[in-house]
């Protein structure tokens, strides 16, 4: 995201603000959100609605044209990022016993670095073309 914030013109100040307001934004709203997650009904269908979301800003975060509206699209989707958390931890403590918690946990975050591993390689070689050109 720095990367594609400097493409957009963002000077260092603007990177700060980008890195802390996001972060900001997320743990603000999580005091808010677990409140609703706790005493919903319908933690399948926030869980579902914050991912969909959350996947879907970065349709817009990838069409900024300015630094600001990266800032605002990545606060948003900070945003729907505090809501997924909360609602995945709730539904997963609920739904999951104790003594699988660690080897279910294991699994996801091994299949979610293989995932990573496999959109970095697919999307890397796209970014040395722009650097290039900027730089």
């Amino acid at each position: 995201i720095p990367v594609f914030a400097l493409l957009l013109g963002a000077s260092n100040f603007l990177l700060g603000v980008l890195s802390s307001l996001t972060t900001l934004v997320s743990l603000l709203s999580q005091l808010f959100f677990i409140i609703a997650i706790i005493k919903g009904e319908r933690k399948e269908q926030t869980l579902t609605f914050a991912t969909l979301f959350w996947s879907l800003m970065w349709l817009l975060i990838g069409n900024s044209k300015t630094p600001y509206e990266l800032i605002a699209f990545l606060s948003l989707q900070s945003l729907f990022s505090a809501l997924l958390t909360l609602s995945w931890t709730e539904l997963f403590v609920s739904s999951v016993p104790n003594y699988l918690r660690g080897r279910v946990t294991g699994k996801k975050n091994w299949f979610g670095g293989f995932a990573s591993i496999i959109a970095f390689f697919s999307s890397s070689s796209k970014i040395p073309n722009k650097v290039k050109k900027k730089f």
